[in-house]
């Protein structure tokens, strides 16, 4: 297991290189003068020289990349061009907002897309399958953006110019005070946020549990008089969970980058608002920062999700060691 697990982990280092140096390559190929964007139209030719020589952006591109690297390294993400504050205490400062939507949305996709492809699965070719199969089918191609907008039309308690709404129940946008406040503000995006995953996540519990269930060990739990209830849930379901968990995995990083459209429509204030609001000021610098801790997540869920593999299967570990 702890070879296994070293491996692993080594492995996520040339996957957050290979990201680093695309994302800054991408970045350095967008028009734009960083310079001008700190200074405005109004900096004079000695200013503008000086700052350019500060920032390093008057050496090569191979030694800017290299400082780029020792930077990140650090834990270094630069300083925003247009509030001059550390990069790096922006994303912590709207971290803990993006992980309670994430979080939120993905217990809600677990919870409810288990229960669906269980009762689907129980249930198959009868009319609660069909109805769960047709609904997620909508929810998997239904856009973030827009799915947010609908449920602000029906829920919230103003649309965006004041004018009352269908139902009026739930505000519209903003974080929200510590308590029963914030739950009523992170109803909407957390909805709007996991519809994807639920779909998903229904779809594949309820295909991974007709296959299961049709193995010889669940005949012969069956034979033996065990109920049905327990045969799925304490035999069938766990050996059902793995591709159930690379979903949720994949989910969860999705949902990072889905939080972004999300954030925005309902002024959440996480780290997809702030990249964002940098791609419109032209903050490069915020907008890496945010792309890149963005995708170490995304690489780290996915490690996690290949230990828990080993952990609920030990086959999967032994076949690659």
């Amino acid at each position: 297991m702890s070879a296994y697990l070293v491996r692993r982990i080594i492995g996520v280092i040339p996957t957050v290189l290979g990201i680093a140096t695309i994302i800054f390559f991408l970045m350095y190929l967008i028009p734009g003068d960083p310079v001008r964007v700190i200074l405005g139209q109004h900096g004079d030719a000695e200013t503008r020289l000086r700052i350019t020589r500060e920032m390093g952006l008057d050496q090569p591109i191979i030694v800017q990349y290299g400082y780029f690297l020792k930077n990140l390294a650090t834990g270094d993400l630069g300083t925003s061009y247009r509030n001059n504050q550390k990069v790096a205490d922006i994303l912590l400062d709207r971290m803990p907002a993006t992980l309670l939507l994430a979080i939120t949305s993905v217990l809600l996709s677990v919870c409810l897309g288990m229960l669906c492809g269980i009762f689907a699965a129980v249930r198959q070719n009868k009319i609660g399958d069909v109805l769960i199969m047709i609904l997620s089918l909508i929810g998997i191609s239904t856009p973030v953006f827009w799915l947010g907008l609908l449920l602000i039309l029906i829920f919230a308690s103003k649309g965006f110019d004041g004018s009352p709404v269908l139902f009026g129940i739930l505000p519209v946008s903003g974080y929200g005070e510590p308590g029963l406040d914030r739950l009523r503000h992170l109803i909407l995006p957390a909805l709007s946020l996991s519809a994807v995953s639920i779909g998903y996540i229904a779809r594949m519990t309820r295909s991974s549990i007709l296959e299961v269930i049709r193995q010889d060990y669940i005949r012969t739990a069956a034979a033996k008089g065990l109920p049905y209830s327990r045969i799925i849930l304490k035999h069938a379901l766990r050996n059902a969970l793995i591709p159930v968990i690379t979903i949720v995995g994949l989910n969860f990083a999705g949902l990072l980058g889905g939080a972004v459209a999300t954030e925005t429509v309902f002024s959440w204030p996480g780290i997809g608002k702030v990249v964002v609001d940098a791609i419109r000021q032209l903050d490069g610098p915020v907008v890496v920062g945010g792309v890149m801790l963005l995708a170490f997540v995304f690489v780290i869920v996915n490690l996690i999700v290949d230990i828990t593999y080993s952990v609920i299967d030990p086959r999967i570990r032994l076949e690659r060691d």
